[in-house]
């Protein structure tokens, strides 16, 4: 069944169906079973490159049970890998530190170097997402190293893939293509969610100028997507469409990949997949010249990254959303309301700028109001743009300090 999934043949229902009742069936197999040879293990698997990622959780997180209980120290690190992955795509990202880590220190202590890049790889890609990037190339490069000399190509690949990450997060796009490149030629791409670069090609592609073959990548990604019913792949086809729809001047076409991206995300647990498809809206929204949606887009972006604590996207989204500010401050704010816009502009609720200021939520309210009509802005993401796109010179953060100089 796994290797139907990996030639990328459909997996049907009633396939996982006779699986999961196997892995329910298991507790009278002998001790020395493998549970990377089970049912349990390869249902866990197609479900998380199926993106059904709550049921992949349940499904390893019974593997990883018995397995402690069966002392099986040699399948420990690949299904702690899997395990890491799968919660570094969910948003998780200390439980996906923490199984990598558990999954490093198994394979060291049992001696099985082959196993190693697994959970090393899985390691690197959370450092990656967390922008620890120095600490991330030297793990990759570590398990590109191991997986080189046992030969592993899939554990190669896996890492190739987080080396374009890491380039494609610092905006190196050569880097990312030479890494990406190598994956592209090699890969069937018959079930790109399992090794899953093509989106990060596909952009490093298209910085690169080489739009063609980045529509060619588009395409094929789409093809399968829409064959497998996977909404990750159909989602990150579609915010590359808008991308490279917008690159080419048809802000319409792109506007519309957008929107068919943003629904897939609805059936996509993936926070940080969302970030980017918001970003790449708000590109696509600055191109076509409306600025306020732009605005809100790299506004919710930002959101989404900073509450996962991605330093480097987070950078991104805040400088798109610096250079998206529909106009310049205008004077005439009272020294309170400067205070209320920079709390604004921190993400404070009324109620918490309410309480910083010893003022009423009512009041606070009242303030925002004449703030926006102020400013002529129509969203708190908006009035946050505006402030930060301001040099600090104007005077607009000055007024954020109260009485006892607290910048608040």
């Amino acid at each position: 069944m796994a290797g139907e999934c990996l030639r990328g043949t459909p997996v049907r229902a009633d396939q996982l169906a006779r699986a999961a009742q196997a892995g329910a069936a298991g507790g009278d197999e002998p001790v020395e079973y493998l549970a990377l040879s089970g049912p349990s293990f390869f249902r866990g698997a197609i479900l998380k490159w199926s993106d059904r990622l709550d049921e992949a959780r349940q499904c390893f997180a019974g593997c990883y049970r018995r397995t402690l209980d069966r002392g099986d120290d040699a399948s420990l690190p690949y299904l702690l890998a899997h395990l890491s992955e799968l919660e570094c795509w969910a948003g998780n990202w200390d439980a996906a530190a923490e199984y990598a880590r558990e999954g490093c220190a198994v394979a060291s202590e049992s001696h099985q170097q082959a196993m190693l890049p697994a959970p090393m790889s899985s390691l690197a890609l959370v450092r990656a997402h967390q922008g620890e990037v120095d600490e991330a190339r030297g793990l990759a490069a570590e398990a590109l190293a191991l997986a080189e000399k046992s030969g592993n190509n899939p554990l190669m690949s896996s890492v190739l893939a987080v080396l374009g990450f890491i380039a494609v997060s610092l905006g190196d796009y050569p880097a990312a293509h030479a890494h990406l490149g190598r994956l592209a030629v090699a890969q069937g791409l018959h079930q790109p969610c399992v090794v899953r670069f093509l989106p990060d090609e596909i952009e490093a592609l298209a910085a690169l100028g080489e739009t063609s073959l980045a529509e060619a990548h588009q395409r094929r990604l789409r093809t399968r997507g829409q064959a497998l019913r996977r909404p990750w792949a159909l989602a990150t086809a579609a915010r590359c469409r808008a991308h490279l729809a917008g690159m080419a001047g048809d802000h319409e076409g792109a506007r519309a990949a957008c929107a068919q991206a943003l629904a897939e995300h609805e059936r996509l647990p993936m926070p940080f997949e969302l970030g980017r498809t918001l970003l790449t809206k708000g590109i696509t929204e600055r191109r076509a010249r409306r600025k306020s949606a732009a605005a809100e887009s790299f506004g919710q972006a930002l959101a989404i990254f900073e509450r996962l604590g991605a330093p480097l996207w987070a950078a991104k989204a805040r400088r798109e959303l610096s250079a998206t500010a529909p106009r310049p401050v205008a004077s005439g704010l009272t020294q309170t309301q400067h205070r209320v816009a920079a709390l604004i502009a921190q993400g404070q609720t009324n109620r918490a700028i309410a309480a910083a200021m010893f003022i009423t939520v009512n009041t606070v309210q009242t303030h925002v109001r004449h703030i926006f009509q102020k400013l002529g802005v129509r969203s708190r993401t908006e009035l946050a743009a505006v402030l930060l796109a301001t040099p600090a010179r104007t005077g607009v953060f000055q007024g954020a300090r109260n009485r006892d100089g607290d910048p608040g």
